[in-house]
């Protein structure tokens, strides 16, 4: 009973939040995308413009828009945003309560959830990545569970965590590509063939339905998304992220890191919250991701999203349970209230601010004078 309580406790709230987002933010790529779902509902060759929106390919936003159209015969643009708030809402309570069955006696669900539904990232996020993030960080926690109680796990878990890798795939293919193998390849070494049969199936009839362009063309649409990944790694015109544009994407998410390497170098000492192996496979995802990412001719922030989303959800996690070790209750309990404050207030703080002043936080517009937006190129977003 209480898992349904915290699912609908944390959707209806997420709901609120992603709906002041998606409805007052002008995000990247907005109407890029509001168009796309118009070319697709009334079978415009321009959906498939290489150039535009096609090749992400950002389906699942694009899907529910088209469908919310015509429902309930509204325009594009508010369909969009509308079905971006719901979807995300819906991710993000699934993650919520993932974190409270994973760790019911602890207040990790509570602090990741609020650092979730008031995540920054969200408004420097194209449609396709506002949807992948939180779809990532879902696909981290699924293999988590199963690799925790794989052998107690009947068959839905499996096929769920297929869905979510399908859906991730259709939002954005190349990002969840490089996440949902090596994860895969995880679960290989712990499961029958069977079961990852299972995640493979789920995973590909997912992608499947919720991308109209396989229904069109499959083999076709398959190749397009192999040109799109390989033309924005070497034949886009180069724009490069200095160092300081990477690092102040989420410096909690560069927290997160350093204390994942320290649980892993000091486990010995301070018994490991997550199993080192698991902890180990984040880390060379992220470095592998990182990689590939800052030796592509076109470089941008929201690319790090996913991965930024996903660590700064497992922080309150690696925290809460190094304090567990301090033997004042009364001194733990201070510690604990305090840095939780300061986690939820500086994400709340930074909504607000880039309500008002969009162009400081996180955000590089052409030309920007800030020092971490100072790329080798200029972003244009």
């Amino acid at each position: 009973m209480k898992k349904s309580l915290v699912f609908l406790a944390s959707l209806l709230t997420a709901m609120v939040v992603q709906s002041f987002i998606w409805s007052n933010f002008e995000y990247p790529d907005k109407y890029m995308w509001v168009d796309q779902a118009r070319y697709i509902a009334t079978k415009n060759p321009e959906a498939f413009n290489k150039f535009t929106a096609y090749g992400h390919p950002g389906t699942v936003v694009v899907e529910i828009a088209i469908i919310a159209h015509y429902l309930f015969d509204i325009p594009y643009v508010t369909a969009s945003n509308g079905g971006l708030a719901i979807f995300n809402s819906f991710t993000i309570a699934a993650c919520i309560t993932l974190c409270f069955i994973l760790r019911p006696k602890s207040t990790w669900y509570l602090v990741a959830g609020s650092l979730l539904v008031f995540n920054r990232l969200f408004m420097a996020s194209t449609p396709p990545t506002a949807a992948a993030s939180p779809l990532v960080v879902l696909l981290f926690l699924i293999t988590l569970w199963l690799y925790e109680h794989a052998k107690k796990m009947r068959t839905w878990p499996f096929v769920f965590w297929g869905i979510v890798a399908g859906l991730s795939a259709s939002s954005r293919t190349d990002i969840t590509g490089v996440i949902a193998l090596p994860l895969l390849f995880f679960m290989a070494i712990r499961l029958d063939w069977k079961k990852i049969a299972i995640m493979v199936a789920s995973a590909a009839l997912s992608f499947y339905i919720s991308n109209p362009f396989m229904w069109l063309r499959p083999l076709g649409h398959m190749y397009d998304l192999v040109a799109e990944v390989h033309m924005h790694y070497a034949d886009f015109y180069a724009i490069h992220l200095s160092l300081w544009a990477v690092l102040l994407i989420s410096p909690l998410a560069i927290i997160s890191i350093a204390l994942a390497i320290l649980i892993i170098f000091k486990r010995k000492k301070i018994p490991p919250v997550i199993a080192p192996q698991f902890l180990i496979l984040m880390l060379a995802i992220t470095a592998g991701i990182s990689a590939i990412l800052l030796t592509a001719r076109l470089q941008s922030q929201h690319y790090f999203f996913p991965l930024a989303m996903m660590w700064e959800t497992f922080l309150p996690l690696f925290i809460l349970e190094l304090l567990s070790r301090i033997t004042s209750s009364v001194l733990r309990r201070l510690i604990i209230i305090t840095i939780i404050t300061l986690l939820i207030g500086a994400q709340i703080t930074l909504i607000i601010h880039m309500f008002f002043l969009p162009e400081i936080i996180f955000i590089c517009p052409k030309n920007s004078h800030y020092l971490f937006c100072n790329a080798t190129t200029p972003m244009v977003w």
